[in-house]
């Protein structure tokens, strides 16, 4: 059983409509991985019952996907929804509930009007963590949701995985380019980056640059790197990203007897660690971030890339 689930707020919500559908007496506990509001309906014709929460106070709404208790086909009474949060893969936050009702003719979503009560008193049990007591809400009447503003997805949820590929490059020395896959489910993800300049590195011995006598103007420089991560959304169309892997860079001259010499103080290979932002447009992606290769040296890059997510 999941321990240790924290709910900050749960702001309540009523129905208003031609037929006078009107939701009061809210009150919520968390049981185990949980959560139970429970109210009193008042509705002229049967309808039936859907509940969605939001974690960004309000900006959007996702449907309780593992819900149980009174949905279809209610009439006026005492009326009690249970949405199990643990198995829809959501085990803290500070949450808005948004209850909705379908009637044979249309949608009616009720506008959240309260203040937020906070659930306090948090005590352990023999099985789960519950919570003693949360406030009576009295919420006030308000004027439903304009039909273009509901949401007409209920069955979207809000764990759906998302798959993501970008190409980009990185300004440093030498510049490469890089090309990334990876994965969202719920807000959180990974991912996986390779990058290189794919330049050929030629047969050479190790040396210093004071150990033979160079054509001047003659460099080949190779940058290679693997890294892996994880990806995390912060909002609607911001992700963060942070990664680890292996890197190595390597220079080489051609000697007056033209041999290739890889040299000593500027090749090496070590971690290589970034970080970035991604902008979320629709289906497209717009990211930015740095990257530093440590070794006996350490290279600093900054990376640009874009791509999509579907």
């Amino acid at each position: 059983m999941i321990k240790g689930i924290l709910i900050f707020a749960l702001l309540a919500c009523c129905l208003q409509a031609v037929q006078a559908q009107i939701v009061n007496n809210i009150e919520a506990e968390v049981i185990g991985s949980r959560i139970q509001v429970s109210f009193t309906l008042q509705s002229a014709t049967p309808v039936d019952l859907t509940m969605s929460w939001s974690d960004n106070d309000g900006l959007s709404f996702y449907p309780c996907m593992t819900v149980s208790g009174d949905l279809t086909n209610q009439a006026s009474g005492t009326k009690t929804i249970i949405w199990d949060c643990g198995k829809d893969g959501i085990i803290m936050g500070s949450f808005i509930f948004k209850i909705t009702y379908i009637d044979a003719v249309d949608y009616h979503v009720a506008m959240p009007v309260t203040e937020p009560a906070e659930i306090e008193n948090i005590r352990e049990q023999e099985d789960d963590p519950v919570i003693e007591s949360l406030p009576v809400v009295s919420p006030r009447i308000t004027d439903t949701i304009p039909d273009q503003d509901i949401i007409r997805s209920p069955n979207t949820p809000p764990n759906k995985s998302q798959f993501l590929l970008m190409v980009g490059g990185a300004a440093g020395y030498p510049i490469s380019y890089s090309i990334t896959a990876g994965f969202l489910s719920g807000k959180w993800g990974g991912y996986a980056k390779f990058k290189s300049n794919f330049a050929s590195k030629g047969d050479a011995i190790m040396a210093g640059p004071a150990d033979a006598f160079y054509i001047e103007g003659f460099s080949r420089m190779g940058r290679f790197s693997v890294s892996a991560g994880i990806n995390r959304q912060i909002t609607d169309h911001l992700l963060f990203y942070a990664g680890i892997g292996y890197g190595s860079r390597w220079v080489q001259w051609k000697t007056l007897s033209d041999k290739l010499v890889t040299i000593d103080t500027l090749s090496f290979s070590g971690i290589d660690p970034e970080l970035g932002l991604a902008l979320k447009t629709g289906k497209f992606l717009i990211g930015a971030g740095v990257s530093a290769l440590f070794g006996t040296q350490t290279v600093v890059e900054a990376n640009l890339s874009i791509g999509l997510i579907f």
